[in-house]
């Protein structure tokens, strides 16, 4: 706890938005487990994770073993990225699927998206298209049409990296072919935690079709001189007839060994790779996770905000799962790629978009290249005479009291934002306030949202360093 009474309320007030929202989301029957219970179990995990050499980004929030799907990359880098969906149709019924809790379900499920018209106004603007992902509902109910998004995608932007997620349960060998033709790089299957053992094999017989086809295209493609590496089959340089096969799942809670049987399958068979997700609650159905014995994870997210991504709360345990399997698939050598993809990691992919559209040229800011906020040190009413005249003395450009290049103050709420960089500094310098309390810093979380006409930079979090 800081000393500076003013940090602390303001660090009050962050933790009291957490806690309205926590208990409005308990109010409608959901149940959070306790506070931190899953910390230090993750935290051991991750640690050994990285003492193995596991591939970290975005601030932890997605660790991989082995190959990573360039998609995955440009997923929170590239403002080339992005996923379309034109039907919310599908012909399963998950209890935890996202879409129910989309804007416009019920329209959706029966009006198609008009992707004809985004590709065109994208075309339009000029925007350069690195990789591209269709998603549902269920793609390949309608087959044609998927197959006719991939063409278009394909001729307007042609080094593109397309992809498709699919339960698979429609798809066939000519259709396969036929999409790849189209355009396809990469197809995702969906591998249903709760399948029946009959649904569950079908789901792998269409997986070894996938690879098959793969492994042949790829002997094509090395016999005309094409260069690959690894188990993908397509670069940059190489997108035609190139097909990498996929599965993107979330874990259950303890699911360990028919996970880990699973992914022996699958590097067995040549896939790619697979995606880990973190099991989530979507805002629908809580009464079916209840039933399952399933508790929300506590605190529900890093850093409070609005994010789009529907499946918005992580359900306990299964992060800790998720963290085994790639350890598993370390420990064994699996040539498959194990990529734990985090809810945190979803929304580093949001965060990395909206801060990306506009560079923030406050010379107090600098965007976080792992979690991809825009961060400023603040220090309060007390802490600010002691660091401003401390940044004065010691900086080769001081400004005037209370400002300079790289720090500002603000008179309404007594505090001084500094830029990132002072911090080791300061710390080393050991600063006191007048009555001999060690100075209390804190990483201010911001975000840049559209209002209107204007664009603004939100403070989302104090975190006391």
């Amino acid at each position: 706890m800081p000393a500076n009474p003013v940090l602390q309320a303001w660090i009050d007030e962050y933790d009291a938005i957490a806690a309205e929202f926590m208990a409005a989301v308990s109010a409608e029957g959901a149940e959070f487990g306790e506070r931190d219970a899953w910390r230090e179990r993750t935290d051991g995990l991750v640690e050994k994770l990285r003492a193995s050499n596991a591939l970290f980004r975005n601030a932890d929030a997605s660790i991989t073993s082995g190959p990573l799907s360039e998609a995955c990359v440009a997923c929170s880098t590239s403002l080339g990225s992005r996923t379309f969906t034109f039907s919310l149709k599908c012909h399963r019924n998950c209890y935890f699927c996202f879409n129910p809790n989309e804007e416009s379900y019920e329209e959706r499920l029966v009006e198609d998206v008009d992707w004809r018209a985004d590709f065109k106004a994208l075309a339009a603007e000029g925007r350069e298209m690195t990789h591209i992902a269709l998603t549902g509902g269920e793609p390949l109910l309608r087959p044609d049409e998927t197959v006719a998004f991939f063409g278009s995608a394909r001729k307007l932007w042609p080094s593109a990296h397309l992809r498709l997620y699919t339960t698979g349960d429609q798809l066939t060998q000519e259709m396969l072919e036929e999409l790849v033709e189209s355009g396809l790089n990469e197809i995702r299957f969906s591998v249903k935690p709760d399948d029946t053992p009959e649904l569950h094999e079908r789901t792998l017989g269409h997986l070894r079709m996938a690879c098959a086809y793969a492994a042949k295209l790829r002997e094509e493609a090395l016999a005309r001189g094409v260069k690959l590496e690894g188990r993908s089959n397509t670069t940059p340089e190489h997108r035609d007839r190139a097909l990498d096969v996929m599965v993107e799942m979330p874990v259950l809670p303890g699911d360990f060994e028919a996970m880990r049987k699973l992914l022996d399958e699958l590097d067995a068979m040549g896939a790619f790779g697979i995606n880990l997700l973190e099991f989530c609650y979507p805002f629908n159905n809580w009464p079916e996770f209840a039933r399952r014995g399933f508790k929300l994870k506590n605190p529900p997210y890093e850093v409070m905000y609005n994010y789009e991504y529907a499946g918005s709360l992580a359900i306990e345990g299964s992060e800790e799962t998720c963290l085994e399997l790639v350890e598993y698939a370390l420990e064994n050598d699996l040539g498959l790629g194990v990529h734990y993809c985090s809810l945190a990691n979803k929304h580093r992919s949001q965060v990395s978009q909206q801060n990306a559209s506009q560079k923030v040229a406050h010379p107090c800011y600098k965007m976080d290249q792992q979690d991809f906020f825009y961060k400023t040190i603040k220090v309060f009413g007390v802490d600010v005479r002691p660091v401003s005249a401390f940044l004065e003395r010691t900086q080769k450009r001081p400004g005037r009291m209370f400002g300079g290049p790289s720090w500002s103050y603000d008179a309404e709420d007594d505090c001084l934002s500094l830029h990132p960089r002072h911090l080791e500094a300061l710390k080393r310098a050991d600063l006191r306030t007048s009555v001999g309390d060690k100075v209390s810093y804190a990483m201010s979380f911001n975000i840049l949202e559209k209002h209107g006409s204007d664009t603004v930079l939100r403070e989302l979090k104090l975190e006391l360093i």
